[in-house]
């Protein structure tokens, strides 16, 4: 519920991430807490009794700084 996007770049990106990442990398890009207060989740169950509830919260702290939590 917090990730924004997940950029997948091939190749080496030595001069972007360091000189191990020999294959590629992986960037998640998480949200921008929000301006206003807001609360979401979900609740899922499928076979074999697997039950999953996830929860995030997120607002202004100051009139420049915001919050988000979440968590699954």
């Amino acid at each position: 519920q917090s990730i924004e996007r997940v950029e997948i770049i091939k190749g080496p990106q030595s001069a972007l991430y360091g000189r191990n990442t020999y294959a590629g990398a992986i960037n998640y890009i998480t949200r921008d807490p929000s301006r206003e207060f807001s609360v979401s989740g979900r609740l899922r169950a499928a076979m074999h009794e697997e039950y999953e509830a996830a929860a995030s919260v997120s607002g202004p702290i100051f009139d420049r700084l915001g919050f988000r939590a979440g968590g699954r």
